[in-house]
């Protein structure tokens, strides 16, 4: 096996790991429904009253909210998601306008969401659609740039602040190519 074939492993497994920790990590909930005190899995629920603020892990907020009994209190990553491809757009080829670290992961939750509401309803899917074409356009400008940056002799020393924790093991593995193509064909 190549030293390429090991790569996407790499970056599969910080994805998965980065998820993992995403949805472990407490989000603030709205309950619209009273919730009585239970064990869920290994977390233990407390009683709530309708109009409460809760802080839940992320997964136990997402079952919550699925049978309508709370509402998760963040921004719409569609929202975000809009204004990071305008800001892309705008911003020259090596400048990366800043986005949450963990912006693809919710990104990724609200379009596998998205698709599964699209399967049954034909205004979700043309939402879901917007979103998926907004969301390639936004990964194609970002990888453009990163690629950019990454033949670069030195980086931008705000560029750490920019980039995805997924972003910057993409940067590095592309960098660490780079430096090796130009060391071959320069011989040192």
């Amino acid at each position: 096996m190549s030293q390429l074939e090991k790569k996407p492993h790499e970056i599969e497994s910080l994805f998965h790991d980065r998820e993992y920790s995403y949805r472990m990590a407490f989000v603030k909930v709205l309950v619209k429904k009273p919730i009585q005190a239970m064990d869920v899995g290994s977390f233990r629920l407390p009683e709530a009253s309708e109009g409460a603020v809760l802080d839940l892990p992320r997964w136990v907020a997402n079952i919550l909210q699925s049978m309508g009994n709370v509402e998760v209190q963040e921004d719409g990553i569609d929202t975000e998601l809009f204004r990071a491809v305008t800001r892309e757009r705008i911003h020259s080829n090596l400048q990366l306008n800043p986005i949450r670290e963990d912006f693809y992961l919710r990104l990724r939750e609200y379009l596998h969401g998205m698709h599964q509401t699209a399967e049954s309803d034909s205004n979700a899917r043309q939402e879901y659609d917007r979103a998926l074409v907004s969301t390639h356009d936004l990964i194609t400008m970002r990888i453009g740039k990163i690629l950019q940056l990454s033949a670069l002799s030195s980086v931008p020393s705000d560029l750490f602040t920019k980039i995805t924790p997924e972003e910057h093991m993409l940067f590095e593995k592309v960098r660490e190519l780079v430096n090796e193509w130009r060391r071959t064909l320069l011989n040192d």
